[in-house]
């Protein structure tokens, strides 16, 4: 039985603006987190996360507070940018560079 804070997986999706969001978040982020942390090393993700978690702990994290955490090891914003490509780039093939 669902109580009133539980949602079926197959409501989740009516929670976003279109389908493909949705696809987003629980398909492909998964793997830009993924590519994230390749592209920044382990270490420094870690570093990443522990702010991040730091900074969130006792509120709801949002896409921006994420993008204000990585910003700050992104001294030159070539992440952030791939990141923003990522999201942009419809499917799961590897962005085309700019």
């Amino acid at each position: 039985m669902n109580t009133e804070n539980e949602k079926v997986l197959f409501e989740i999706p009516q929670q976003f603006t279109t389908w493909e969001e949705a696809v987003v978040v629980y398909y492909k982020g998964p793997l830009i987190v993924h590519e994230l942390r390749k592209m920044l090393g382990d270490e420094q993700w870690r570093k990443i996360i522990k702010l991040f978690y730091t900074l969130c702990k006792d509120k709801f994290a949002t896409y921006n507070d994420f993008l204000t955490t990585l910003a700050r090891f992104d001294k030159n914003g070539e992440i952030t940018k791939r990141l923003d490509n990522y999201l942009k780039t419809k499917g799961f093939n590897e962005p085309k560079p700019e």
